[in-house]
């Protein structure tokens, strides 16, 4: 049965008829094919049928063009990245790096591999066919993607199966690092990537020439995090990186025969960079969303060598084949696009009107909403910093802070703004909130109060204030306090803003109006707001209150109004600031 999936193309020739032939070469043969590659002083595992030879498969075919002779070549073909074919090896037991209960260890930083080689072997030196599919390429090939307990299945990204496969330990690794934002923004994460070339292995066999494979590519893809998935086929939304900073890495030499590929092998560190938009979605191709990832990744050099990880022991004894044992190295990341809020702003004292110089704080409090959208529940990357734009304090991701008080500028006369913001550890930012207050200059009120000298019972009485502010700043929040006399009942209130004229040679004409503007809902109180400075000649203005009661005491007593005024200033002379009015209630 041949296999091929979506991202790949698979060829069978028409009336093909596959073969397998189990054999073997020599361990002294296989030092030879693999002297100068990244495979010396490799071992080959020995035969369990013939402890004398290294166990090799041959997969030859045939096809209608040639009915009684079996190729390599005449096998199906494929492009793509999986398992080309399961063949089970029984490899001897005990042997070197395998135990006699079947344990192959693996050294840190090495893994196995499953050498391709070419349809005449052994071959010394290895050379592909210049006219087959692999003709110039560096000869053998390391395919192995995947090892399940005694069932090497190779899969490699070479062009074909070609024939012939020795499955071989240990060979060095190139070293691959990743730099990814472990939290994100935007749906679009960039990628990059340093891969280093292994160490000539040491001890190693003199004289067998150790000679690493020269890097080709980073292969890249992501699905969500803690996902398990199988290492030999490509993955949806895996692309293969090239390029860093617009430079190309150099392609793998395309050699032939008779010259000997792996000596014109030059491997540099290289480095690469991309973006990720995609993930693995069960096995569809997704746009990123908000929630955590794994990104994937291996290096793969002009062998096939792809940089899997292997546990440090496999257990290759004959048996039931478990499950797969090679797996990628991966690197988290996290999708936030959801911005922090600022939910509140506490000034203390509180009031918004302060006195020049006065010591004055804002409390901050900042909140990061979980995402509407991540898979998982309560998905938030948290605050990075909260408090005044420009010079918000830091925290450490939690997903509620408060700051410690803010000093608020309090030198200026005038209205003033402190406006707070907040990011999250994503690098969303939240939507400013402001909050207005008022530092107050000195002011200087001044109260008169009239009413009527003698009143009968059951008759009303109108209170007339006046309120002037003599300067120099204007009077924020200025108040007029008057509580209902005893032995009187509420009956209205109101106020109006009033000025006076001046003429040469004349008193000041003042108006008294009636009440335009409501005093609020509480009697015995009346909230003015702000009264700008008298001025004679500028700004001749001030404030009339009327505050009318229903006189209910009996005949021969007194009624007495007390009226006071306050404001949010600095008053520098209050001795005017409050006055009494007494009223002789008659029959």
């Amino acid at each position: 049965e041949s296999v091929s999936n979506t991202n790949g193309t698979l060829t069978i020739q028409q009336g093909t008829i596959p073969y397998i032939n189990n054999s073997g070469i020599s361990e002294s043969n296989w030092a030879s094919i693999v002297n100068g590659t990244a495979m010396a002083g490799t071992s080959c595992l020995l035969s369990a049928v013939d402890p004398n030879v290294c166990a090799v498969n041959t997969m030859t075919c045939t096809d209608n063009a040639n009915p009684t002779t079996p190729q390599g070549a005449n096998c199906p073909q494929s492009t793509a990245r999986n398992i080309l074919f399961d063949q089970e090896i029984d490899v001897l037991q005990p042997q070197t790096g395998i135990s006699s209960s079947g344990i192959l260890t693996i050294p840190s930083g090495y893994a196995p591999g499953f050498a391709m080689l070419p349809d005449t072997f052994p071959p010394d030196p290895c050379v592909y066919p210049i006219t087959g599919p692999l003709g110039g390429q560096l000869c053998p090939q390391s395919i192995l993607t995947r090892l399940a307990d005694n069932t090497p299945k190779p899969g490699g990204t070479g062009t074909t199966t070609n024939s012939s496969y020795v499955f071989f330990c240990c060979e060095p690794e190139w070293s691959t690092t990743p730099t990814i934002p472990f939290w994100n923004n935007t749906l679009s994460v960039p990628a990059s990537f340093t891969s280093v070339p292994p160490p000539t292995p040491s001890p190693i066999t003199p004289g067998t020439n150790f000679q690493a494979a020269q890097g080709a590519f980073v292969v890249v893809g992501a699905e969500p995090h803690g996902t398990i998935l199988d290492t030999t086929y490509p993955l949806p939304a895996e692309e293969t990186l090239t390029t860093f900073s617009g430079a190309a890495i150099p392609q793998c030499p395309a050699l032939g025969p008779p010259a000997t590929p792996w000596s014109t092998q030059n491997p540099q560190p290289f480095s690469v960079n991309g973006t990720i938009t995609q993930y693995d979605n069960n096995g569809t191709a997704s746009q990123l969303t908000e929630g955590p990832f794994d990104a994937h990744y291996f290096s793969v050099d002009c062998d096939s060598f792809e940089e899997l990880v292997f546990p440090a022991t496999l257990n290759v004894s004959p048996g039931t084949p478990g499950g797969n044992n090679a797996s990628f190295k991966t690197e988290q990341f996290n999708i936030d696009t959801t911005p922090p809020q600022v939910t509140s702003i506490t000034l203390n004292p509180a009031g918004g009107y302060y006195q020049p110089n006065a010591v004055v704080t804002a409390t901050v409090a900042c909140y990061d909403p979980p995402s509407a959208t991540s898979p998982v529940a309560n998905f938030y990357s948290g605050i990075a910093t909260c408090g005044a734009l420009g010079s918000p304090q830091v925290f450490a991701g939690q997903q509620t802070v408060t700051t410690t008080p803010i000093t608020l500028n309090t030198s200026t006369v005038g209205s003033q703004t402190f406006t707070a913001t907040a990011t999250d550890v994503a690098g969303n930012v939240a939507l400013p909130m402001s909050v207005n207050y008022q530092v107050v200059g000195s002011a200087s009120l001044y109260e008169l109060l009239l009413g009527n000298l003698t009143v009968e019972t059951g008759k009303n009485i109108t209170y007339t204030i006046i309120v002037i502010n003599s300067g120099p700043s204007t009077a924020d929040e200025v108040t007029v306090t008057n509580p209902i006399p005893a032995g009187t009942t509420f009956v209205s209130s109101g106020y109006a803003i009033d000025t006076c004229s001046f003429m040469p040679g004349a008193a000041p004409s003042c108006s008294i109006t009636a009440p335009t503007k409501s005093c609020g809902s509480v009697a015995g109180t009346c909230n003015i707001g702000a009264l700008s400075a008298w001025t004679s000649k500028t700004n001749p203005v001030g404030a009339v209150v009327q505050i009318t009661v229903n006189v209910t005491a009996k005949a021969n007593s007194t009624v007495t109004d007390t009226a006071t005024v306050t404001e949010a200033n600095s008053n520098p002379n209050s001795k005017n600031d409050s006055q009494t009015w007494p009223t002789c209630v008659t029959k």
